[in-house]
């Protein structure tokens, strides 16, 4: 008897991969598994190849018609459209965020045409604009609601099969610019700079690479309960100044006797080091900054987010300090 087909839009990335792993790395895989990529020749997409259980497909992502292909006969499609950064970098946040829409669209009008499916899991992030009243317009934010309207308008018949995931901010971004901290030389302490008030708790993902796979998985597992909901996905909400203090022991667990602090610093004086990267990111902060432990719970219809307590696998999410311990800190 042939296994239900589990399909993953975006299977190369952080989000993708992780589904993948929780599906793959255990005796029997109960779906067969297409991972979907816009590029087969990449080392990623070839290190999936590899995988025995798993078919690796490239798509065209501005072509409905290649999306259509690629569902056919699919059970449950996992999705996670990017923010290009190519397009980013070129052209600006405005551009990216059209291009992310189309993707995010054409995602959803294939999935609305396959007959076999029963359970989409979307992720995506909350509409800021709108819950701000139009006051904080985050372009990688809303660059997931055109998709995610037209999955809840009538007619799409996509609604009663869908899941809105909400994964929260990786603890591991201080690996990378415009997050990483600087190492004070007179302090000996490394030093994380963000427009961010010091005290306000906001999710995080935890341990991205485990973590949203792991709340995926329970998902599928639960369609009655998950169904037409909003699921976090996120092992902890933090402030800034925890999460210095997740790196201070994530170091140390390394052997490494330095710590962490956190600065704040303003939205004009991290845009006048990152420019437009950190125009971007500290607008993300500035709607955290606003809503705090409540960013995510905002705008999820009739019923509240589900948290990964409410799905029973709270003791099973690897932290942010985790996450931070498996870093080199050596090459930062």
């Amino acid at each position: 008897m042939n296994k239900p087909i589990l399909t993953i839009y975006g299977a190369t990335g952080v989000q993708g991969r992780s589904v993948l792993s929780a599906f793959t790395d255990i005796e029997e895989p109960p779906y067969q598994i297409r991972a979907l990529t816009h590029d087969c020749s990449s080392t990623l997409a070839k290190d999936l190849a590899a995988n025995p259980y798993v078919t690796v497909i490239e798509i065209n992502k501005n072509s409905v018609d290649s999306l259509l292909q690629a569902f056919k006969d699919t059970s449950v499609i996992f999705a996670n459209t990017a923010f290009p950064p190519e397009t980013f970098v070129r052209d600006g946040a405005s551009a990216a965020q059209s291009l992310e829409e189309r993707h995010g669209l054409n995602v959803a009008l294939a999935a609305s045409k396959v007959p076999s499916l029963q359970h989409l899991i979307w992720s995506t992030l909350p509409d800021a604009f709108s819950i701000t009243d139009q006051k904080i317009h985050v372009p990688h934010f809303q660059s997931k609601q055109a998709a995610e309207s037209y999955i809840k308008a009538t007619g799409s018949n996509l609604f009663d099969k869908t899941t809105f995931l909400r994964v929260g901010l990786y603890g591991s971004n201080l690996a990378m610019n415009p997050y990483r901290p600087f190492y004070s030389e007179a302090t000996k302490k490394y030093v994380i700079r963000l427009p961010c008030s010091a005290d306000v708790r906001f999710p995080f993902a935890g341990d991205e690479n485990v973590n949203v796979g792991l709340v995926v998985k329970a998902i599928i597992a639960n369609p009655k309960f998950t169904l037409r909901r909003y699921v976090l996905g996120g092992s902890e909400t933090m402030t800034c100044e925890d999460w210095a203090a997740a790196l201070t022991r994530a170091l140390r667990r390394q052997g490494k006797f330095v710590g962490a602090v956190y600065a704040q610093c303003t939205l004009a004086e991290y845009e006048q080091v990152w420019g437009q990267i950190g125009t971007e990111v500290g607008l993300m902060f500035a709607y955290f900054d606003h809503l705090g432990p409540r960013s995510f719970e905002m705008e999820t219809g009739s019923e509240p987010l589900l948290y990964p307590k409410d799905l029973g696998i709270e003791e099973e999410l690897k932290s942010t300090e985790d996450r931070l311990a498996t870093i080199n800190w050596e090459e930062y």
